[in-house]
């Protein structure tokens, strides 16, 4: 109890001081163009955010102007360029979380390389090998991390899971797709997935400044299509089979698929069909997709908590073939975050 009020004190002494230094907070809140006038109150505006989150005891590191070497991207410069978290999952263990924003505009090679050999160390413990994805080839690196959010989990430093998501630039707000997903076999069914994702989601929307975007998936994962269907708002398809198609839901998925299947490993010969939203054979190796996840003997990838879910997933999908649901959904802030307590207490309560 103690803890607890000594960090509601942090964050109300944070608040307190964000709203007597807003003059200062300008720059960065409602993004003024970073030119010779408005540098110097940039820095000191970086200069107040760091002091801010100090005192509120937020591990944020900003990305300072010279640091960002693409500056003319079609995407968001990112206010924050890592955030470094505690939580507790299942169990009560306790994960140390680093989510990176765009690291492959500002980070060295030396942290790309590092980066990168945690990831190959999560798949490895994931599936005994490294897939073949954009993500783990060394020789695309920087190019590949230049639009991605990543997210590791770490257990006693030691790196157990990570989400790597995709900033696809779209109208006004980009399209955030939630992208590869690995969990170590020793820490599944911990619900560590949702920690990681939470976090992945938060800090898009500080280096955005927008409390809602759409997002997107495709995967052959019952827990996945499962999280997506419960925890995002409009989700299409979903397992509940509630929510009708829209022209938003149909555009944003042949955009999409259209021109960013190189972005998640998905075979540029798989076929999307319109009705189901199924993207047949999508993990070909002919066309580039990841074979790695091709369950020759048609188990299913993971099981949801809702068994509905699973028979969905078993009803629309080949397995065997390669085939993976494409899902259009957005996440709001304060919806999203309801809806999430919602379902777990209602899940709790079932329990």
């Amino acid at each position: 109890m103690a803890s607890l009020f000594e960090n509601l004190g942090r964050y109300a002494l944070a608040f307190l001081l964000s709203l007597l230094l807003l003059p200062a907070l300008l720059p960065i809140l409602l993004q003024l163009p970073n030119g010779k006038i408005w540098s110097s109150w940039y820095r000191l505006s970086l200069r107040v955010a760091s002091l801010i989150t100090s005192i509120a005891d937020v591990d944020f590191q900003f990305l300072s102007p010279e640091e960002d070497l693409e500056r003319k991207s079609l995407l968001h410069s990112p206010l924050i360029k890592v955030w470094t978290s505690e939580g507790r999952v299942k169990g009560g263990l306790k994960i140390v979380c680093k989510t990176y924003d765009q690291p492959g505009r500002w980070m060295s090679e030396t942290g790309l390389e590092d980066l990168q050999t945690w990831l190959c160390d999560v798949a490895m413990q994931s599936m005994g090998v490294i897939p073949t994805h954009a993500l783990f080839d060394r020789t695309l690196l920087r190019d590949v991390m230049r639009n991605r959010v990543i997210n590791i989990a770490f257990d006693n430093g030691k790196p157990i899971a990570f989400n790597a998501l995709v900033y696809i630039p779209y109208g006004d707000t980009p399209i955030l797709h939630l992208g590869l997903t690995m969990i170590a076999q020793t820490h599944r069914r911990m619900r560590i997935q949702t920690s990681i994702f939470s976090k992945s989601l938060a800090l898009p929307m500080f280096n955005l400044r927008k409390l809602s975007f759409y997002v997107t998936n495709i995967g052959a994962s019952s827990a996945g299509i499962g999280s997506v269907s419960d925890y995002f708002l409009d989700a299409y398809p979903n397992y509940n089979e509630d929510v009708k198609c829209t022209e938003t839901h149909l555009g944003i998925a042949r955009f999409v698929l259209k021109h960013y299947r190189h972005e998640f490993g998905c075979s540029k010969k798989a076929v999307f069909d319109e009705t189901t939203f199924v993207v047949h054979r999508a993990n070909e190796a002919d066309g580039g997709g990841t074979q790695e996840f091709i369950k020759k003997d048609g188990t299913p990838v993971s099981c949801y908590k809702n068994q509905r879910c699973n028979d969905f997933v078993a009803s629309r999908l080949d397995l065997t073939a390669g085939d993976e649901l494409f899902q259009v959904g957005r996440v709001e802030f304060v919806s999203s975050h309801l809806r999430r307590f919602m379902h777990s207490w209602v899940t709790k309560k079932k329990v």
